[in-house]
């Protein structure tokens, strides 16, 4: 499962052990292995189309809101 645009999204708005403890919930990845994911998404780049798509899709989920209320 790759899951380093979710990660480079939400990476701005959560802390570290936060963003890994709500992936390692949903998607059943252990904590230590998401924890270590999402370090590396502090570090890297990404980019194309579909980190547009998935940004828009957790804009109709509610992203906005969910960023506004924190």
């Amino acid at each position: 499962m790759n899951l380093a645009r979710l990660y480079f999204i939400l990476y701005e708005h959560m802390s570290d052990r936060n963003l890994a403890e709500v992936i390692s919930f949903s998607t059943k990845i252990d904590y230590a292995l998401a924890y270590n994911d999402v370090l590396g998404a502090g570090t890297s780049e990404v980019e194309g189309n579909t980190l547009q798509l998935v940004t828009a899709k957790l804009v109709t989920a509610g992203l906005q809101a969910w960023i506004d209320e924190g």
